[in-house]
C-alpha cells in the first residue's frame, strides 16, 4: 500500500513509520506496532501542519481514530473509544464535504457511536449513529463499492430504536435492499442481515398482528440458520431464535408442530450449553416457557412439574456474586408456575411458596426498574387468590395496595394499563362485597370506565367490561340514588347483553343484571315498560338457567321479585300467583343453612302478604307473619338483617291489627319498631325506615286509643324520617305523604288548618317527586283528593271540591278495573261529585254519581268487605235524583239498598250509626212522597238510635242532631205537636253550635229553621209575631252565610222570597234581589256559555219566570223603577255576561293602563273560555278537560271580580259594570217608548217607559203565561194547516189583552201616530209577534198602521246599539251572499241580483266561496250585510246557524266570537233567525239575530219562523228601496224598522194577500 505521506516532510515521514507500524500490526496482531502506531499518531496529529496540507492531515486522524478502536476493541477501556470518536469527528472537519474521505469517517463515526451506545445505552449515541450512517449512505449510492455496508450499518442501528413503527419500517426496508443486492450472500454481514430482517418482522408481528409478516420472519431466521454449522459460535443463538418465533406462531396458529419444534429448539440448544455457559440458564428459561404453554394448551402436568424444576435449576444455579436483578426475575417466573399449580390443585404450601418468591424478587428489583409494575401486578394477584382461599382481609388489603402501585406504573398507553385496571376493579369490588364501604365505588366506577375505553367496539372481552361497569354503576346508585348512575348501568347493560347473543354463556348474567337494573328504574320513574321488560328478562334468564342450573334458585328469586313488583301496580292475580310460585320453588332449593336462605324467606313472606291485600284471606296473613317470625328468628341481634326484620314483621303485625283490631298486635308491633330504632340509632342509615314504620303504627294507636301523645309522637317520628330523606332521595315522595296522612288525622282532630294546609302541601310535592305515569301517582293522587275533600267539608272552598274530583279523576285511570283499590276510587270519585251537585245543582254531576256508585257496587259482591259501603252511597244518590226528578224507582231503590246494609254491619261497628241515619233519612223522603205515616215514624225513630251513637264531640254529631230536627220538624207539620217542635227547634240551635262559626252547612240549618218557626201554630200572637220575624232574619242570614255554596245560597234566597210573599213580608223584593244575584254566581259552576243555558234550561229548581217573578213582587209593592232594574238583572243575563267582557275602557286605560289591561286579558280569557264549545260531558264519563275548564272559569271569575271591585274604587267608576241603575236605563227611550211587559204567575203588567218622567204602568188583568201559550200553540197550529182565520183570531186576542191597552196609554201621553216604539217581552211573549196585533177588521186599523215597531232584548241592548254611532258622507259598503243554485232556494240568485242593481257598493260573495272563514272575515269589512240563505234551528240554540255553501255552517257561537267593531244593519233572509229557545230560557233571547246584535251590529231584520223562499227578492227589493232613497245620503241604519214597516204593510195591501203569517213573520231588533 502506498504511504499517503510525502517523504521530505519531517512530520510526514514520521507519519509514514506510524502508518507502518498500524499495517504491520493488522497483519501480526503485535500489541507493541498498535501501541507504537498509536503513539506516533498522537505526536504527529498533534504538530501543527503547513497550509495545503488539509487531506493529509485528515487521513492522519482517521488512521489514528482506527487505531484506537483497535486497541478498545481489544483492551475494552472506554477511553480509547472516547478518543477514536474525538479523532473521527476532527477528522470530519478536515475532510472535503461529500468525497470518499468524507463518507468514510462518517461511516466511522457512526460505527464508533453505535459501539459507545452498546457499551453505555445513551440514547443520543444511537441517534448520532443513525445520523452518520444516513450521511454515509447518501454518499455512497447504490453502485458504489461501500454502499451495501452503509446500508447494513444504518438498518443495524435503527433496528435498536424499534420504539418508533416508522424506524422499524426503514429498517426492514434496508435489510431488504440489502438483501437484493447482487453481492449480498457473499457479504460477510449476509446472515446477520437474515436474522435482522427476521427479529424486525417478529417485533413488527407482535406490534400489527400480521401473520406475514410472521411467515418471513421465519423464513429469513431459516435461511440464516442454515449458513452456520454447530461448531459457528453463532449456531446456538439462531436456533433460540428460531424456536421463539415458532413459539409465537403457535400463540397465534395454534398449531401444535410449531410448539413442539420450539420445544425441540430449546431442549437442544440447552443440550449444547454446559452449565458453566452464560447462556445455560437462557435455555433453561426459555425451555420452562414452552412449557408452561404446552401444559396450558395440554392440560398434562408433566410439562407444569417439568417447567418448576427448569424454574428450581435456574434459581439453584446463581450465587451470591450474580446480580440480584437477574434472580429476582426468576424467582418470580418460578413463583408464576406455583401459583398456576395452586389453581390447579389447591396446594396452599404452593401459593406460600409463590407469594414468597414474588416478595423476595420485588426486594431485589429497584422501584424504577422497567418490570417492576409486572412483579407488583403479580404479587398482587397472588395475595388476592390467599384472600379468596384463607378470608383474610390484610391480603385483600395487600393486594389492593400492590394493585395500585403496579397501575401507577403502567400509566394510560402502556400495553397493560388495562391489566392493571382490570385487576385493580376486581380487588377494590370484592372489598366492597365484604365491607360495603361505600368510599370504594366511586374509585370501582372510575377504573372499569378506564377498562372500557381500552376495549372499544371492535375488541374482544367489551362484553365483560361492559357488565363490570355496569354492575358497579347500579351498586353506586343504590346507595347514593343518583339516577345518571342508573342510565349509564342500563345502557351498558343492554350493550353488553346484545353482544352476549343466543348461546353465549354469560347471556343469563346480562339478562339477570338487566332485568334487576330496569326493575330499579322502574321503582324510580314508574314507567311500566320498565317493569315489562324486567319481566321478560328474567323469564329468559330462567329459561337458560334449567333445573339442575347452579343458578336456577337466583333466577326464580329473581323472577318472583319482580312479578310481585307488577302485582303491586297492576293488581294482575296472575302475577302474585306466579311470584308465589317461584319463591316457595327458590325456598326448596335454599334448604336451611343456605346462604340465602332466609332472604328467600323474606321474599316469599312479601308475596304472600300481597296476595293477602287482594283476596282478603286471612290465613295469607298469617302465615306471612309466621314466616316473618322465622325471618327474625334466624337474624339474631348482633345480625345486619336484624332491624330489618323486626320492623317487617311489626308492619304485618299493624296490617293485622287493621282488619282484627287485636291491640296486643299493635303493641307487639310498635315493640318492635322500637327495638329496630334502637339498633339505628341517630346518624344510622336505615333509621329513616324504622321511623316511618313506627310513626304509622303510632298513628293506628291514637285512632284507636285516642291518645294525642301518640298522636304528636307519629308527627314528630314522621318529621324526623323527612329530615333524613332530603329533596333528591328517591324515598322521600313516600315519607313526605305518610306525613301528610298523620296531618289529616290530626287536623281532624284539632281542626287546626295549618295541619291540613301542610298536608296538602306534603301530598303535592310527592306528586312533584313523581314521575308522570309512576304507579305511586295512583296512591298520591288518593291521598291529596281526600285531604282537598276534607279541607272542602269544613271550608266550604269549591276550589277545593274542583280539585278533590280532579284528583279522583287521576287515581281511578290509575287504578284500572282489575286494580284491587279500583271499586274505592269510584267511590270516592263519587263523594266528591256528589258535593259538587249539592253546591251547583249540575244534573250531569248526579246522573255520574248514580252511575259512578253502580259501577263500584258491581265490583263489590255478595261476601266483600266493603260492599254495605257502596250500597249505601248508591242508596244516597238515587235519594237526591228522586228528590230532583221525583222517579219513585230510585226512591224504593233507596230503601232495598239501605235494608240490605243494615245488615251487613256487626254489632257496634263505627260505620253502623251513619248508615241508620241514611236509611232514616230515606224513609223520611218517602214519607213524603207517599204520606205513610210509618215512614215517617220509623225516620224518626233511626235517627235517634244514630244521635245515640253519635255523641258530642263525634263528627258526625251535627249531622244526626240536624237530621232529627228535620224529621221532628216534618212530624209536627202533620201533628202539631208542641213538643216536636220545641226538640226540633232545639236541635236545630245545638247544630249550629256543633258547628264552627265558618262552616258551610250553619246556612241549611238555619233556613230548616226558618221553615219551623213559620209554620208555628200553637204558640200565642206575640211568640208567633217574634218567630216570623225571627223566621226572615234566618233566611236572610243564611243567604248570606260567606263559605256556603252558592247553589244552596240560592236555594235558600227563594224559598225566602217565596215564604215572604206568601207572607207579604218586606223583605220579598230584596230576597228575589239576592236571588237573581246568587243565579249568577252559580253561572260559574257552568263554564261555557253553552252549559250555562242548559243549566238554566234543565235544571228544576231555578224559576224560569224568576225575572218576571220579581218584577211582580216589586209591582206588588209598587215600586216600578226597581221592577224595572229586576227585569234588567235577571233577563238576557249570558249576554249581559259577555258583554260585560267587553266593555270598552278608553277612559280607564288614561287612568291606570295596568288595571285596565289586566281587565281586558281576564275579559278576554274568560270570553274564549265561555265560547268554547264540545266539552260537555256524557253523563257518568265527564272529560277531565270540562274539570280544567270549570276550575279555570272558576279562578278567571274570581280575579275577573277583583278586577272589578279595583276599577270601582277609582274616582268616576263607582257604578263600573253595576246592575245599571233606572235613572241611566230610561234613557233607552230617548228616540221612543219603550214597552216593558212583564209576565209572570202572580200578574202581567206592562210597563211603558217615556224619556222623561215616570214610567206609566198598564196592568195586564187578561194575560198569564198559560193564556199567552195557548195563543203561542194556537199560531203554531194555524201555520201548519194554513188556516188564515186562526192565525187573525190569535192576533186579535193579543191585540185585546197586551197591546190595546198600552196604545190606549201611549195615546193619552201624546204619543204621536207613525212614532217607533220599542217592545221589550218577557216569558212566552217573546214568542208572539206583538208588532203584527190588531183587529183585522175593515175600516180599523191595527199596530202596524199606528206605530212602527222593534223590539230589544234588553233596555242595555238597546242603548249599546245607540251608543258611539260614527256618521258616514256615503253610502256604507253592503254584503249580500247566499247559494244561488241552491235547488230548495230558487229565489236567493234573483235576490242577490236585485241587490246588486242598487250600485257599485253593493258586493255579492259567490255562493262556492261562502264557507266560515270567508263570511266571518267579509263580515269585518262591511258595516252592512245580507244573508240569502237557510237558518237551522238546533236544539241546543247556540249550535243554530246559517247554512253556508257545500254543508258549512256559520253557527250562532261562531258569529258571537266574531268582534265587528264596524257592524251597523243586518238583513237575515233566512228561517228562524229571530226564533230563539221559547220553551227552555225565553228570556235569555238567544237566536241569530240577537247573537248578530250582541256581536256590533246595531240594526237587525229577522225571522220568527220559516221565510217563503219567493218573498226573498221582492221584500229586499223594496227594503233596500228605502234605505237608499233618493236624498239619502251616507245610508242610516236607523230606517230600517220604517223600511220593513213599509215592506209589511205592502205585502200586506196586496190583492192577492199573501198569507198574513208570510207578512207578520218578519220583524226587526234594535236601534
Amino acid at each position: 500500500m502506498d504511504s499517503i505521506f510525502v517523504e521530505n516532510d519531517n512530520n510526514h515521514a514520521t507519519a509514514a513509520q506510524a502508518e507502518t507500524l498500524f499495517l504491520r500490526f493488522q497483519q501480526s496482531n503485535n500489541l507493541q506496532d498498535l501501541e507504537g502506531a498509536i503513539t506516533i499518531f498522537r505526536k504527529v496529529a498533534s504538530s501543527r501542519l503547513p497550509s495545503g496540507r488539509v487531506p493529509q492531515h485528515a487521513a492522519l486522524l482517521d488512521l489514528l481514530a482506527g487505531a484506537l478502536v483497535m486497541r478498545y476493541e481489544l483492551k475494552g477501556g472506554i477511553d480509547y473509544l472516547e478518543e477514536a470518536i474525538s479523532r473521527f469527528r476532527e477528522a470530519l472537519s478536515f475532510h472535503p464535504p461529500n468525497g470518499d474521505g468524507f463518507a468514510d469517517t462518517c461511516s466511522n463515526l457512526g460505527v464508533t457511536t453505535f459501539m459507545r451506545y452498546q457499551r453505555l445505552r445513551e440514547a443520543g449515541d444511537l441517534e448520532e449513529a443513525i445520523k452518520f450512517h444516513r450521511q454515509a449512505l447518501e454518499l455512497r449510492p447504490m453502485g458504489h463499492p461501500d454502499h451495501a455496508n452503509s446500508v447494513h450499518n444504518l438498518a443495524t442501528a435503527l433496528s435498536l430504536r424499534f420504539d418508533n413503527d416508522d424506524d422499524l419500517d426503514e429498517s426492514l426496508m434496508l435489510n431488504r435492499r440489502f438483501l437484493s443486492l447482487p453481492q449480498a450472500p457473499t457479504h460477510p454481514e449476509y446472515s446477520s442481515s437474515l436474522r435482522l430482517a427476521g427479529s424486525a418482522l417478529l417485533l413488527r408481528f407482535k406490534r400489527l398482528n400480521k401473520t406475514d409478516d410472521l411467515e418471513v420472519a421465519i423464513t429469513y431466521l431459516r435461511q440464516a440458520f442454515s449458513l452456520h454449522s454447530p461448531t459457528d459460535p453463532q449456531y446456538t443463538t439462531y436456533v433460540d431464535e428460531i424456536g421463539f418465533a415458532l413459539s409465537l406462531r403457535f400463540s397465534h396458529t395454534k398449531d401444535m408442530d410449531d410448539l413442539e419444534e420450539s420445544i425441540g429448539c430449546f431442549r437442544h440448544t440447552l443440550s449444547l450449553r454446559s452449565p458453566e455457559d452464560p447462556q445455560h440458564t437462557y435455555s433453561l428459561d426459555r425451555l420452562a416457557s414452552v412449557l408452561t404453554t404446552r401444559f396450558d394448551t395440554t392440560g398434562e402436568q408433566k410439562n407444569l412439574e417439568e417447567a418448576i424444576s427448569y424454574r428450581r435449576q435456574i434459581l439453584s444455579a446463581f450465587n451470591s456474586n450474580l446480580k440480584s436483578e437477574g434472580l429476582a426475575k426468576h424467582l418470580d417466573s418460578l413463583a408464576v408456575v406455583l401459583n398456576v399449580r395452586f389453581e390447579l390443585f389447591g396446594e396452599i404450601k404452593d401459593l406460600e411458596e409463590a407469594i414468597s418468591h414474588h416478595r423476595d424478587a420485588l426486594a431485589r428489583r429497584p422501584d424504577n426498574h422497567k418490570d417492576q409494575a409486572a412483579f407488583l401486578h403479580r404479587l398482587a394477584v397472588a395475595l388476592f387468590g390467599r384472600f379468596k382461599n384463607k378470608s383474610v382481609i390484610e391480603d385483600l388489603e395487600e393486594a389492593i395496595m400492590y394493585s395500585r402501585k403496579s397501575l401507577a406504573l403502567r400509566p394510560p398507553g402502556h400495553p397493560d394499563h388495562g391489566l392493571g385496571l382490570r385487576n385493580l376493579s376486581a380487588t377494590l369490588s370484592t372489598r366492597y362485597d365484604e365491607l360495603k364501604s361505600v368510599e370504594n365505588l366511586d374509585e370501582m366506577v372510575t377504573i372499569n370506565q378506564q377498562c372500557l375505553e381500552l376495549h372499544p367496539p371492535d375488541r374482544t372481552e367489551r362484553d365483560y367490561f361492559l357488565n363490570n361497569l355496569a354492575v358497579a354503576l347500579a351498586e353506586r346508585y343504590k346507595r347514593l340514588k343518583a339516577t345518571d348512575d342508573l342510565e349509564k348501568a342500563l345502557s351498558y347493560h343492554r350493550e353488553a347483553l346484545m353482544l352476549r347473543r343466543s348461546g353465549h354463556e354469560y347471556r343469563a348474567l346480562s339478562l339477570t343484571n338487566l332485568g334487576v337494573t330496569l326493575q330499579a328504574r322502574f321503582e324510580l320513574l314508574g314507567q311500566l315498560n320498565d317493569l315489562e321488560e324486567a319481566v321478560a328478562c328474567q323469564r329468559e334468564a330462567l329459561s337458560l338457567r334449567p333445573p339442575g342450573h347452579t343458578d336456577h334458585a337466583d333466577s326464580l328469586s329473581n323472577l318472583g321479585t319482580v312479578t310481585s313488583l307488577r302485582y303491586r301496580h297492576l293488581g294482575q292475580m296472575s302475577d302474585i300467583e306466579e311470584a308465589i310460585f317461584n319463591n316457595r320453588q327458590a325456598l326448596t332449593l335454599r334448604p336451611p343453612g343456605h346462604k340465602y336462605h332466609v332472604r328467600t324467606m323474606r321474599k316469599l313472606a312479601i308475596s304472600i302478604v300481597l296476595h293477602y291485600t287482594y283476596s282478603g284471606k286471612f290465613e295469607d296473613l298469617e302465615e306471612a307473619i309466621e314466616i316473618s317470625r322465622k325471618v327474625l328468628a334466624s337474624n339474631p341481634p348482633d345480625s345486619t338483617y336484624h332491624a330489618q326484620s323486626l320492623d317487617a314483621l311489626a308492619v304485618l303485625l299493624v296490617n293485622r291489627f287493621q282488619d282484627l283490631e287485636h291491640k296486643e298486635d299493635l303493641e307487639e308491633a310498635i315493640i318492635l319498631h322500637n327495638k329496630a330504632l334502637a339498633l339505628r340509632p341517630t346518624g344510622h342509615q336505615d333509621r329513616v325506615h324504622s321511623l316511618n314504620g313506627f310513626s304509622l303504627a303510632m298513628y293506628d294507636q291514637f285512632r284507636h286509643l285516642g291518645d294525642v301523645k301518640d298522636l304528636e309522637e307519629a308527627v314528630v317520628c314522621s318529621r324526623e324520617a323527612l329530615d333524613l330523606s332530603p329533596p333528591g332521595n328517591s324515598r322521600r315522595r313516600n315519607i313526605i305523604s305518610n306525613l301528610g296522612l298523620i296531618l289529616c288525622g290530626r287536623f281532624h282532630k284539632f281542626d287546626q288548618n295549618a295541619d291540613i294546609e301542610e298536608a296538602i302541601n306534603c301530598f303535592q310535592e310527592a306528586i312533584t317527586l313523581c314521575p308522570p305515569g309512576h304507579p305511586d301517582l295512583q296512591v298520591f293522587f288518593n291521598h291529596i283528593a281526600k285531604a282537598f275533600y276534607t279541607r272542602f267539608q269544613y271550608q266550604g272552598k269549591m276550589e277545593d271540591l274542583e280539585q278533590s274530583i280532579i284528583y279522583n279523576r287521576e287515581a281511578l285511570e290509575l287504578r284500572l278495573p282489575h286494580h284491587v283499590h279500583h271499586s274505592q276510587s269510584l267511590t270516592n270519585l263519587a263523594t266528591a261529585i256528589l258535593s259538587r251537585f249539592v253546591q251547583l245543582g249540575r244534573t250531569e254531576d248526579l246522573e255520574e254519581v248514580v252511575l259512578t256508585h253502580r259501577r263500584a257496587l258491581e265490583f263489590r259482591p255478595m261476601g266483600h268487605s266493603n260492599r254495605r259501603n257502596s250500597l249505601g252511597n248508591l242508596a244516597a244518590s238515587l235519594s237526591t235524583r228522586f228528590q230532583l226528578f221525583g222517579d219513585a224507582k230510585d226512591l224504593e231503590e233507596a230503601v232495598v239498598l239501605l235494608r240490605e246494609a243494615l245488615t251487613l254491619y256487626p254489632l257496634g261497628h263505627p260505620d253502623y250509626p251513619t248508615c241508620l241515619n241514611n236509611f232514616a233519612s230515606i224513609m223520611s223522603t218517602r214519607f213524603e212522597y207517599r204520606g205513610q205515616i210509618s215512614d215517617l215514624q220509623e225516620a224518626v225513630g233511626c235517627h235517634r238510635k244514630a244521635l245515640a251513637l253519635h255523641p258530642p264531640g263525634h263528627n258526625y254529631h251535627f249531622a244526626s242532631l240536624h237530621n232529627l230536627a228535620n224529621v221532628l220538624s216534618t212530624r209536627y207539620r202533620l201533628f202539631r205537636e208542641a213538643n216536636d217542635f220545641e226538640e226540633a227547634a232545639q236541635l236545630f240551635k245545638d247544630a249550629e253550635a256543633a258547628l264552627p262559626v265558618e262552616h258551610p252547612f250553619h246556612a241549611g240549618t238555619r233556613s230548616l229553621l226558618a221553615f219551623l218557626y213559620l209554620g208555628q201554630h200553637h204558640s200565642s200572637p206575640e211568640t208567633h209575631s217574634d218567630h216570623h220575624n225571627m223566621a226572615f232574619t234566618l233566611y236572610e242570614s243564611a243567604v248570606n252565610h260567606a263559605t256556603a255554596g252558592s247553589k244552596v245560597r240560592f236555594q235558600i234566597a227563594l224559598t225566602w222570597a217565596g215564604a215572604a210573599r206568601h207572607s207579604n213580608h218586606s223583605s220579598a223584593v230584596k230576597a228575589y234581589s239576592q236571588s237573581l244575584s246568587l243565579l249568577d254566581r252559580c253561572l260559574i259552576g257552568a263554564p261555557t256559555v253553552e252549559s250555562q243555558q242548559k243549566f238554566l234550561a234543565t235544571t228544576a229548581n231555578v224559576p224560569k219566570s224568576l225575572a218576571c217573578d220579581a218584577a211582580s213582587s216589586a209591582l206588588d209593592n209598587n215600586q216600578l223603577e226597581v221592577a224595572v232594574e229586576l227585569l234588567e238583572q235577571g233577563r238576557a243575563i249570558l249576554w249581559s255576561k259577555m258583554a260585560g267582557y267587553r266593555h270598552p275602557l278608553d277612559e280607564l286605560r288614561d287612568i291606570d293602563k295596568v288595571l285596565a289591561d289586566r281587565f281586558e286579558s281576564l275579559s278576554r280569557q274568560l270570553e274564549e273560555l265561555v265560547l268554547s264549545y264540545g266539552t260537555t260531558s256524557t253523563p257518568g264519563r265527564p272529560n277531565l278537560s270540562h274539570e280544567h275548564q270549570m276550575r279555570t272559569h272558576r279562578l278567571l271569575s274570581e280575579s275577573w271580580d277583583q278586577a272589578v271591585g279595583e276599577i270601582r274604587q277609582i274616582h268616576g267608576f263607582t257604578n263600573f259594570l253595576q246592575a245599571v241603575p233606572f235613572s241611566i236605563l230610561k234613557t233607552a227611550a230617548a228616540e221612543g217608548p219603550v214597552i216593558l211587559v212583564n209576565i209572570s204567575r202572580h200578574r202581567s203588567d206592562a210597563i211603558i217607559i217615556f224619556n222623561t218622567g215616570v214610567p206609566v204602568l198598564v196592568t195586564l188583568p187578561e194575560t198569564s203565561p198559560e193564556s199567552l201559550a195557548i195563543l203561542s200553540r194556537q199560531i203554531t197550529e194555524a201555520r201548519k194547516v194554513g188556516s188564515q182565520i186562526k192565525i187573525v183570531k190569535a192576533l186579535r186576542a193579543l191585540w185585546d189583552t197586551v197591546v190595546s191597552p198600552v196604545i190606549e196609554q201611549l195615546a193619552a201621553h201624546g204619543v204621536l201616530e207613525n212614532t217607533r216604539i220599542w217592545w221589550c217581552p218577557t216569558s212566552e211573549l217573546c214568542a208572539l209577534p206583538l208588532h203584527a196585533a190588531g183587529r183585522y177588521i175593515r175600516g180599523q186599523r191595527n199596530l202596524s198602521d199606528l206605530y212602527i215597531s222593534s223590539y230589544t232584548p234588553t233596555l242595555s241592548a238597546l242603548l249599546r246599539a245607540r251608543s258611539n254611532v260614527v256618521q258616514r258622507s256615503k253610502l256604507p259598503n253592503l254584503l249580500a251572499f247566499g247559494p244561488p243554485d241552491d235547488v230548495t232556494l230558487p229565489s236567493v240568485g234573483e235576490e242577490l241580483r236585485r241587490i246588486q242593481t242598487f250600485g257599485d257598493f253593493v258586493n255579492i260573495l259567490p255562493g262556492e266561496s261562502a264557507n266560515q272563514k270567508s263570511v266571518l272575515a267579509a263580515l269585518k269589512q262591511h258595516p252592512w250585510v245580507h244573508f240569502a240563505c237557510h237558518g237551522v234551528l238546533h236544539s241546543q240554540p247556540f249550535l243554530s246557524s246559517f247554512e253556508l255553501f257545500n254543508d258549512e255552517r256559520l253557527t250562532l257561537l261562531d258569529i258571537i266570537t266574531a268582534k265587528l267593531p264596524n257592524a251597523e244593519l243586518a238583513f237575515l233572509s233566512a228561517c228562524h233567525s229571530a226564533a230563539g229557545d221559547d220553551v227552555g230560557t225565553p228570556d235569555e233571547v238567544i237566536h241569530l239575530a240577537a247573537a248578530l246584535q250582541f256581536c256590533g251590529f246595531r240594526s237587525v231584520v229577522g225571522t220568527l219562523w220559516e221565510m217563503a223562499d219567493i218573498d226573498g227578492p221582492v221584500v229586499a227589493e223594496r227594503f233596500y228601496k228605502y234605505m237608499f232613497r233618493e236624498g239619502q245620503v251616507g245610508g242610516n241604519f236607523r230606517d230600517a224598522a220604517t223600511a220593513l214597516n213599509d215592506v209589511v204593510l205592502e205585502m200586506s195591501k196586496r190583492k192577492n194577500r199573501e198569507s198574513i203569517d208570510r207578512w207578520i213573520n218578519f220583524i226587526h231588533i234594535g236601534a
